[in-house]
């Protein structure tokens, strides 16, 4: 029974908590409506923004560059007597990433009350932030706000700098002759991978690099590798960060040709798909390589790797070559056409491509070492060798 009157009178106490004082009734219109859910949608764009290029101070700042704001605010129903009211109203917001759009989230609802002390008090859905992205929808373009402008010019003037970079980029890597480039090795694939990776201590990348320390188990013992094999190591590094210019085979059979490669072991032999001509397109009058990571309107990426997991990716973005081999004229193209069809499946003549790269200095953002692709030279090695580079 004393629990039955307790549950009763804090049941009326909530009650009593909610009702305000005086005949002061709640306002649609209100700031406070609007600031609470502003800062929901904030909030919840925050939380989601993925755009590294956007800093804001805090929610309220993300809120005012973005114009977050309530629209077309109206009444939809009232309680006098507990001084409550539901309000409708729109979200618009204008992402300041969003080029020159605003969008809207029409039909969302809040509650509005005044409570015990004559404060407004607002009660929204606890989702409100995420329902209002998921509405939007967009209602205006061509009337940009300044901050959409500011971040317009921004990004233009970004990518003017990048374009620019990349032709000064592209003219250095060009001018490099392609005899230095340097064959690599699996192992060369791991050394060029450390020499550029700021994260690992001194221990995991010997690790990596030492079978002897990988496979001590004894601490003492690894302490002395430590001590002995750590100053070479670091000394091997440096030699690696310098070297920029690699390349490496793609063939899909085992090769007896030998490379000269960095480390001395044998050459990374990496199966690249479309990395040897298939058919000649006789509208260009030339026989594209259908490597990924080329072709703009196709694979846009692609990335070979080792046993130890390390991989080297390239961009069909920032490639030099254009992944073609031209023929002088259609006699030519023909002639090479009878080579490439009997040489198609004739893997004891070791037939290869040579895949040159130009080395980022730093990783990219997923770990990977980040490259550009070069150019792409194709050997035939039959009846009739031959020998082709692409463009």
């Amino acid at each position: 029974m004393q629990k039955k009157l307790l549950a009763v009178s804090l049941l009326a106490f909530s009650s009593a908590a909610l009702v305000g004082c005086g005949d002061k009734q709640p306002d649609c219109g209100s700031d406070t409506l609007s600031k609470t859910v502003t800062e929901k949608v904030g909030e919840e764009l925050l939380s989601n923004m993925r755009n590294s290029d956007l800093k804001f101070a805090d929610v309220a700042d993300l809120v005012k560059q973005n114009h977050i704001e309530l629209r077309n605010m109206r009444e939809m129903s009232a309680d006098e007597k507990n001084q409550t009211k539901t309000c409708a109203f729109s979200v618009s917001v204008q992402p300041v990433d969003g080029g020159s759009a605003r969008y809207e989230a029409k039909d969302m609802s809040a509650t509005i009350a005044i409570d015990s002390e004559g404060k407004e008090v607002v009660s929204t859905h606890p989702s409100i932030g995420y329902a209002v992205i998921k509405k939007m929808e967009r209602v205006e373009v061509n009337n940009p706000s300044d901050e959409q402008k500011a971040y317009l010019e921004a990004r233009k003037k970004k990518e003017q700098e990048k374009k620019e970079k990349e032709e000064q980029f592209k003219k250095q890597v060009l001018a490099v002759p392609a005899d230095q480039y340097k064959f690599i090795s699996s192992e060369d694939l791991t050394w060029l991978y450390l020499a550029r990776n700021s994260k690992l201590d001194d221990k995991a990348m010997l690790n990596m690099v030492s079978a002897k320390y990988y496979n001590e188990s004894d601490e003492f013992a690894k302490k002395d590798i430590e001590k002995s094999e750590i100053p070479a190591m670091k000394a091997k590094l440096q030699e690696y960060k310098a070297l920029k210019y690699i390349k490496f085979v793609s063939s899909q059979s085992q090769l007896k040709t030998t490379f000269d490669t960095v480390s001395g072991d044998p050459v990374l032999n990496v199966f690249v798909p479309g990395a040897m001509p298939e058919k000649y397109d006789f509208d260009k009058q030339l026989y594209p390589l259908t490597i990924g990571g080329c072709d703009k309107d196709g694979l846009t990426n692609y990335f070979v790797g080792n046993n130890q997991n390390v991989k080297v990716e390239w961009l069909a973005d920032t490639a030099v070559t254009n992944c073609q081999l031209k023929p002088k004229d259609e006699a030519q193209a023909r002639e090479w056409n009878d080579i490439f069809k009997a040489e198609q499946y004739a893997f004891r003549h070791e037939n290869y491509a040579v895949i040159s790269l130009a080395l980022n200095d730093e990783l990219t953002e997923d770990g990977l070492l980040g490259a550009t692709l070069v150019r792409v030279e194709v050997n035939y090695n039959g009846d009739k060798p031959l020998k082709l580079t692409t463009q």
